[in-house]
């Protein structure tokens, strides 16, 4: 069995943070085609604003 080189090693790191950057990005990306999507005109539910609270 060989060594591992360096450049193994920085593809098996490339790859770690790939696999948990991408499901954080596809979130953010989802997150702000809805936001495009909602009309802006409509009012945030009450409990979104805080002057519905005593």
């Amino acid at each position: 069995m060989k060594r591992p080189t360096s450049r193994s090693r920085w593809a098996v790191g490339t790859a770690t943070v790939a696999l948990l950057l991408a499901p954080a990005l596809a979130a953010l990306i989802a997150f702000r085609i809805v936001v495009a999507l909602l009309p802006d005109d409509v009012p945030p539910p009450a409990h979104w604003t805080t002057a519905g609270s005593p």
